[in-house]
């Protein structure tokens, strides 16, 4: 009799649960299953009026409606309508909204995307990093259409944007690439990769500034990536701005103590900053030795605290360099640096006694 009584509550419980449905909304999914979407629409429609607080009316809209006829800008909507309408609300399928609504994303996204890697790592095998002929253009440019759809599909996955760009850097698009780089970011501002990629793009074209603005949020949003700030500090250095490449070596330095390539690059700066100091000194000291006094003392004391800076900089130039070999001691280009460094201090060092000779 006990298990009667259950089956009975059962029963009752599961028919007030149907009943919950308003009969737009179970028309709704009668005509999905019947595959006219079309008839299924309109009465999902109906039903979000009908049933204003129940966020499962346009989630289901957007999956079973949208997503087949690959309409993705009502997706969105509808699937952002079921979000405001109740994020926490539980489907019919025990999930809540805010992961339903995710799940669809990310499976429609997932499979636009997949057909689209599937095939740029089809044409990467086949060109062997060689320019890609007509057939292999055209693939890639099937490959840019996978992508911008993921990108319809779901706009806040970062993960679309980079290869995408690649892409277009493959189909050696300069276009396409900008065009990219610009959606990515209005997208998803936060992708390091992109502002990395924008930076070397400005870099190339001579934007010395804005390359700059897009390397160091780069590195901001990528604190441990050297490559980012080996770029930055080439971005520095053609703009001439040596203290800048230097800082961000040190930061560099910081995240990676023992790495040759930093040290010899700060090295290398410090090198030519100590070249630069030696040849302003040099020429002033040549225009002091013709000059008269106090003139000639004046130009030979000026001449002097350039050759002090140009001692400090190959000072710090062979500690590097020092540092490089310890780390690499069959470094050829750091093994030259170093004898360089040697042979230009001891020129350095007659020309500050000549220096010195002017003002006695």
């Amino acid at each position: 009799m006990k298990r009667s009584k259950l089956i009975f509550i059962a029963m009752i419980l599961s028919a007030l649960f149907q009943g919950c449905d308003s009969e737009e909304f179970a028309s709704a999914k009668t005509w999905v299953k019947s595959n006219d979407l079309e008839k299924a629409e309109e009465f999902f429609v109906k039903a979000m009026a009908v049933e204003p607080e129940n966020a499962e009316v346009p989630l289901l809209l957007a999956s079973d409606v949208y997503v087949p006829q690959r309409r993705w800008a009502e997706m969105n909507e509808a699937l952002d309508e079921a979000l405001r309408r109740n994020p926490q609300q539980v489907t019919a399928t025990g999930t809540t909204i805010a992961q339903a609504v995710e799940t669809v994303r990310e499976v429609t996204w997932g499979e636009e995307y997949q057909k689209g890697a599937v095939l740029y790592n089809e044409v990467l095998a086949e060109t062997n990093q060689a320019a890609p002929n007509e057939a292999q253009q055209d693939k890639l440019r099937q490959v840019a259409k996978h992508f911008h759809t993921a990108i319809e599909i779901y706009p806040g996955k970062s993960s679309t944007y980079e290869p995408l760009v690649f892409t277009y850097r493959q189909l050696r698009d300069e276009e396409g690439e900008l065009a990219a780089i610009e959606t990515a970011l209005k997208n998803n501002p936060d992708n390091g990769l992109v502002h990395a990629l924008a930076g070397q793009n400005a870099r190339k074209a001579g934007r010395l500034a804005e390359a700059v603005t897009h390397m160091q949020r780069a590195s901001e949003l990528m604190p441990d990536a050297l490559d980012i700030l080996t770029i930055l500090t080439g971005v520095y250095l053609d703009m001439d701005n040596s203290e800048a490449a230097l800082e961000t070596l040190e930061r560099a330095r910081a995240t990676a103590p023992r790495n040759a390539e930093v040290f010899f690059n700060m090295g290398a700066i410090y090198i030519n900053v100590a070249n630069v100091e030696l040849t302003k000194g040099q020429s002033i000291y040549v225009a002091a030795a013709g000059e008269e006094m106090p003139s000639k003392a004046i130009m030979a004391q000026e001449a002097l605290a350039h050759f002090a800076k140009a001692q400090t900089g190959y000072s710090e130039g062979l500690y590097f360099m020092d540092n490089v070999l310890a780390l690499t001691p069959d470094d050829d280009d750091a093994n030259q640096a170093i004898k360089d460094i040697r042979d230009r201090k001891k020129r350095l060092g007659t020309l500050q006694r000549a220096a010195q000779g002017l003002i006695e």
